[in-house]
This record gives C-alpha cells, structure tokens and sequence, in this order.
C-alpha cells in the first residue's frame, strides 16, 4: 500500500475509534497529509465549518417554508396524568377502611399550528443567511490555508507537537 492509503486508514481508524494518532503515525505520513489532518481539525476551522454549517441549515429550513407556504407555531402544556396506586385496607372492629395511593405524573402535549407567513420577510432572512454562510466559508478557507502554511514545513515532530 503507498503512503496516501495508509494515512487514510490511519485517519478514517482514528475518527471510527476516536483514538489520536501517534508520533510514528505523523512520520509516515507526508507534509501535505500532516498539514491536512492537523488544519481540518484546527479549533478555529471547525468553528467556522459549524458556523456554515448552522447557517445552511436556517436555508434549507426557509426554503422548505417557502414552499410550504406557511411555518407552524408549536404550544406546550403539561398535563397531569394520574396513575393509580396500590389499595390497602385497615379493619377496626366491624369497619374497613381502604385507600388507594395514586401518583401523578406529568405528560407535555403539544399542537402545532399553522401561521401565515410573509414572503418577503422570509426571502430577506434567507438572503442575509446565505450572506453570512458565505462570510463563514470565505473565513473557514482563510483560517485553513493559514494552518497549512503553518504546519507544511514542520518536521512530523514539530507537527506532532502542534497537534497536541
């Protein structure tokens, strides 16, 4: 197997096992490998990649609320919900006297319900999320090439170290 393949199943082991790679996994691996391993999991990257990724969401949600042509408004209420017990009965002479505990739980209900919605509003909170996940990605992209000019011309040991 040559060096990409080996450090691609050391990568996909590593995110299937949760396990980090060692020192002597970095060494095998070249500076374009080492630099893309440690830079797509940089602190700063992966925040901007979550930023685009939450914004991406929000649009596809608006999309699918255009053309659905209306959004649904969900209300909540607890409901009691009694759930009866045991019975135990006490004798005094000729009476009896029986009680039953109960328990009462409590049960959230919802009901959604449809709201009108306004078109343009939608279409402009739609236009300012594609803004901000094309802020997001131009940013992600910056942080990462600045990683990978960082790390490319790090010994596997200087990486490792970083890494850490």
């Amino acid at each position: 197997m040559g060096n990409v393949q080996n450090a691609i199943i050391i990568m996909l082991s590593c995110l299937i096992l949760g396990a980090c790679v060692s020192l002597n996994d970095f060494q095998k691996m070249s500076s374009d490998e080492r630099s893309h391993y440690i830079c797509i999991r940089d602190n700063h990257v992966v925040q901007m990649r979550k930023k685009v990724k939450s914004n991406k969401i929000k649009i596809e949600e608006i999309d699918f609320v255009l053309a659905r042509g209306y959004r649904l408004h969900r209300s909540c209420k607890e409901v009691p919900i009694v759930k009866p017990g045991n019975i135990s009965c006490s004798t005094y002479g000729r009476n009896t006297d029986c009680y039953q505990s109960s328990t009462t739980l409590y049960k959230e209900v919802c009901e959604d319900k449809p709201v009108p919605i306004s078109y343009e509003l939608e279409k402009s909170n739609k236009d300012k999320y594609s803004s901000l996940m094309d802020s997001a990605l131009i940013e992600e992209n910056k942080l990462y090439k600045k990683c990978y000019s960082l790390v490319l011309p790090m010994t596997a040991e200087e990486a490792y170290s970083y890494y850490k």
